[in-house]
């Protein structure tokens, strides 16, 4: 087939999008298109979708996952609190966020500690020890010392945002973890929170 006036301007406008967005700001590759064309010969569909295809596999894409329910509890072991699992559409990387608020109720007398661990391994709160974090966990933490006064009926809070880069493959599914642990309280619980991973193709020099 020969490709329409229209949809050359379509094609035209798509592939300058991408090199934009793969391109600005930063020197590495733009989007590599596997076929070209010269004007007055024939296109195969097939080649035209391919090359549409490799356009969209390098543009960025998120995916977010609330809560089930408004409120996750938190014990006092490691656990998993919350997961995602992506299949990135080309090999670069991607941000994952996790944000909130954790809700404690806290009685006087006992220390306390509550502690939260964003990376790829369920359960794995290592983060949590500064002395023995992975360098691909981050981590949100909070001690009460044992004089710090007893909440009221609706329990102290505080809002939390884990932010992490990891790189991911083309095609590779990878999981998310916010994991968690809560020692010292009455009751801890996470109250709407919300995972999000954003692909981006590339990342600046």
């Amino acid at each position: 087939m020969k490709l329409s006036s229209h949809l050359k301007s379509i094609y035209t406008q798509l592939i300058a999008t991408a090199i934009l967005a793969g391109g600005i700001g930063q020197s590495y590759a733009a989007v590599t298109i596997p076929n070209t064309f010269s004007a007055g010969t024939p296109a195969v569909a097939a080649q035209v979708n391919d090359n549409f295809t490799a356009v969209g596999n390098q543009m960025p894409a998120v995916k977010q996952v609330p809560a089930t329910d408004w409120i996750t509890g938190v014990s006092t072991t490691s656990a998993n609190l919350q997961s995602i699992t992506i299949t990135p559409p080309g090999s670069g990387f991607v941000i994952v966020t996790a944000s909130g608020t954790v809700t404690y109720n806290y009685t006087t007398g006992t220390s306390a500690e509550i502690c939260m661990d964003l990376g790829i391994i369920s359960a794995d709160t290592s983060g949590c020890s500064p002395a023995g974090s992975p360098a691909a966990n981050v981590a949100f933490r909070s001690f009460l010392p044992s004089t710090f006064p007893s909440s009221d009926i609706y329990g102290y809070s505080a809002t939390y945002s884990l932010v992490n880069v990891f790189p991911v493959t083309a095609g590779v599914a990878q999981s998310y973890y916010l994991n968690g642990f809560a020692t010292g309280t009455s009751s801890t619980a996470l109250f709407h929170p919300i995972l999000t991973v954003l692909f981006v193709p590339n990342a600046l020099p």
